[in-house]
């Protein structure tokens, strides 16, 4: 899966976890398009990362147990050259990195 695939994933489960529209594990990984494998592989690093999902039998749903909330954001943005000089106010910047300049 690809980088930006997975972070369309990520967004959309943690949509689905926050409106409590998730189902059991094997009608939410199809929902994600992924294995069950992988998504319980995904559920597992979440919990590493102390993000504690957990499953409610009595409405059907994954839920984030704890006072947590979970904000997925896409890790790059295609911009054009104008919006940059919008951004950074047409400013160059230059950064020295162990007495050379990085552009």
């Amino acid at each position: 899966m690809k980088i930006l695939e997975e972070v369309d994933m990520l967004k959309r489960m943690f949509e689905l976890i926050d409106k409590k529209q998730t189902g059991c594990s094997c009608s939410f990984h199809k929902k994600l398009g992924i294995s069950r494998g992988k998504f319980y592989n995904i559920i597992d690093d979440l919990r590493n990362k102390g993000i504690n999902v957990k499953y409610d039998k009595t409405i059907k749903s994954f839920y984030i147990h704890g006072n947590i909330c979970v904000n997925v954001n896409e890790p790059i943005q295609i911009i054009s050259k104008e919006e940059e000089s919008f951004i950074n106010g047409g400013f160059f910047i230059s950064v020295h990195f162990f007495g050379q300049t990085m552009t």
